[in-house]
């Protein structure tokens, strides 16, 4: 337990998830935000979506009618219908609104999803299939939040805010972020542990 102590540190090799769903869809949500993004797709234009996935996310987060926001966070199916839709996988996109909306539903359904051996955990070829007859396709090797490809402070700030703020309110989030970002600055790590009290609980 002790080789390494105090020589070798862990922490650079953590990541951060960028998506509030389960880590083995954020290949396949990279691949398909890219897409749309890129070649400026309406998700009326969409297809069919096809997702190839390692064996392990194929098994455990195909699940392709999520009832709750806890399966949302576990269906390639719907987090790729969110993606197309909204250009983004949030809280809000992995709610029950979200999960009943007709023309979410209706693009669900037209998502295929299929296991390839060759890939790994953090990797997904995305195919999207357009109206127009066009065929887009992108591969992902290592999604956006693994120590290959890290967020940058933006992409951090962004998400502690949208967690956060529901919880502080947007100025006390501001004030939070502020700190952690400059916590080498605080004179006790008291004063940051403070902030992090919902004013109900204070």
């Amino acid at each position: 337990l002790s080789t390494g102590l105090g020589e070798t540190w862990n922490l650079p090799s953590n990541g951060h998830k960028l998506y509030p769903s389960g880590s083995l869809t954020h290949p396949m949500i990279d691949g398909v935000i890219a897409l749309v993004t890129a070649e400026n797709v309406g998700p009326d234009e969409v297809s069919v979506i096809d997702i190839r996935v390692s064996p392990p996310a194929a098994r455990f987060t195909d699940l392709p009618r999520p009832a709750t926001r806890m399966q949302a966070k576990f269906s390639l199916r719907h987090c790729a219908a969110a993606a197309v839709t909204f250009r983004r996988v949030g809280t809000d996109e992995l709610g029950e609104a979200i999960l009943t909306r007709p023309d979410v539903v209706d693009l669900r359904e037209r998502v295929k999803v299929v296991a390839d051996p060759a890939l790994g955990k953090q990797d997904a070829d995305v195919e999207l299939v357009l109206t127009s007859g066009r065929t887009l396709t992108t591969e992902v090797r290592g999604n956006r939040g693994t120590p290959a490809a890290p967020l940058d402070d933006d992409e951090l700030s962004a998400k502690f805010r949208e967690l956060v703020s529901p919880v502080l309110g947007a100025e006390r989030a501001e004030t939070l972020l502020n700190s952690c970002w400059n916590i080498e600055e605080l004179p006790d790590v008291s004063a940051l542990l403070a902030q992090t009290v919902p004013l109900d609980d204070a």
